[in-house]
């Protein structure tokens, strides 16, 4: 017992009994850290699992494209934020979609390739490239473009070609479409972002945004939904 050391008993008390020692030096040396939890908010798709305006714990891309539908809001989010921080502990809460269509906007191709090279399309921010022979037609162009954004899963879009395009022969239009509904179901279409790439000549190039104004959800579903547990930061979609 002779390595056993006391703080307020005596060393050289010699009365019998029994005395007790609380020591909690160890037990105040600071703070604990804070959770670093953080709460997301945004649209699920219409291939959703989770149920919506209940939080739900994500830790990777692929469990948050399982749960709120690859290629929608909530899973992009969720999928940048864990590729930029994998320390936070990440809580996501799903809504529905909000008012008005998933239309988002037609792309028009038509004419005859003059030359070899590559259609270069952005949608929302992705690189779409497809190869181009001379002699090929806008309407074929379609098809491979259609094919190349099927191909991307993770695209808030899906694409068709449509069927009534006109009698030109050359001439198709790629109809786009939201994988959900609301404000934020509008994305940028665009061709050409980076120096160097040019349509061949004799390609047509036209993207027009569908009309029509779409209204966000009602996040108070979400917000009662909550719960209980204490978020330190609380991440929001730019709803406009």
């Amino acid at each position: 017992m002779s390595d056993i050391s006391f703080n307020a008993i005596p060393s050289d008390v010699r009365v019998p009994l029994t005395y007790i020692e609380f020591d909690n030096s160890n037990a105040v040396s600071g703070t604990p850290a804070p959770r670093q939890r953080v709460l997301m908010f945004g649209q699920s798709g219409s291939k959703a699992s989770a149920a919506p305006n209940v939080p739900v714990r994500i830790r990777s891309g692929s469990q948050a494209s399982a749960a709120f539908g690859q290629g929608s809001m909530l899973a992009l989010m969720a999928d940048a934020f864990l590729n930029a921080n994998r320390v936070a502990e990440l809580w996501c809460i799903p809504q529905g979609n909000g008012t008005g269509n998933a239309a988002v906007g037609e792309i028009s191709l038509s004419g005859t390739a003059g030359e070899n090279g590559s259609l270069v399309t952005y949608i929302a921010g992705q690189r779409l490239a497809v190869s181009v022979a001379a002699g090929a037609t806008g309407a074929a162009l379609a098809d491979l473009l259609v094919a190349r954004i099927k191909g991307q899963p993770d695209l808030p879009v899906t694409a068709e070609v449509r069927a009534d395009s006109g009698d030109d022969d050359t001439h198709a239009d790629v109809v786009l479409s939201a994988k959900f509904t609301g404000a934020l179901s509008a994305v940028d279409v665009r061709w050409n972002y980076y120096a160097g790439e040019t349509t061949p000549y004799g390609i047509i190039t036209a993207f027009k945004a569908a009309s029509g104004k779409n209204g966000n959800p009602d996040i108070s579903a979400s917000i009662a939904g909550m719960g209980d547990l204490q978020y330190k930061y609380i991440v929001m979609p730019l709803y406009r």
